[in-house]
């Protein structure tokens, strides 16, 4: 049986950090990439557009002294962030166990993620997971793999699903810190 996208996740995260200064859950929906993300950062940074996923957050982060857990809509997130960010974690979609007609949406996400590639450090990670098997899932992801697709050649994209035909896919977006010198010819 295939690993779940949020078990890939996190393992990805772990082999590419030990330790980062400052973390963003963009869409903590149950608050688990938060508490994750609360073990590997000095300081987190939560948001969510529910309530009910801000309560849930709160409430599983309680014991993180380093988590700041807002409402806000993750088309906001230049609002709530003034240094730039090790990794920004989304997880597209619903809230699970909720109301599944409250989505994420391109009018918002595509924002959203033009916000956080501004907002991320040299070698930074986006994550993104993606789920498409809900109304409106899959046109979202369409729209995300548009704006992967017009990255530049200084990020490195790193994608994993189990292979069904509307199994949630996650991509990892790290920007490689280009060295000013790589371009000279030596003399």
């Amino acid at each position: 049986m295939a690993d779940n996208i949020n078990t890939v996740n996190h393992r990805w995260i772990r082999e590419a950090f030990d330790h980062v200064e400052f973390a963003i859950d963009a869409t903590c929906g149950g608050g688990n990439d938060t508490v994750f993300l609360a073990a590997l950062a000095a300081e987190v940074l939560a948001l969510d557009i529910q309530a009910e996923a801000v309560t849930k957050t709160r409430k599983k982060a309680a014991a993180f002294p380093n988590v700041t857990v807002v409402q806000a809509d993750h088309a906001e997130l230049k609002r709530w962030i003034d240094h730039p960010a090790d990794i920004i974690v989304f997880n597209f979609g619903y809230l699970p166990h909720s109301c599944s007609s409250m989505i994420t949406t391109p009018k918002t996400t595509l924002p959203a993620l033009d916000a956080a590639r501004s907002l991320l450090k040299p070698d930074g990670l986006l994550s993104l997971a993606c789920y498409r098997g809900h109304a409106g899932g899959m046109e979202e992801w369409q729209a995300i793999v548009s704006w992967i697709e017009q990255l530049d050649s200084s990020w490195s994209v790193r994608t994993y699903t189990d292979g069904r035909p509307q199994a949630p896919i996650l991509y990892h977006l790290r920007r490689m810190e280009i060295n000013p010198f790589s371009t000279k010819k030596e003399s």
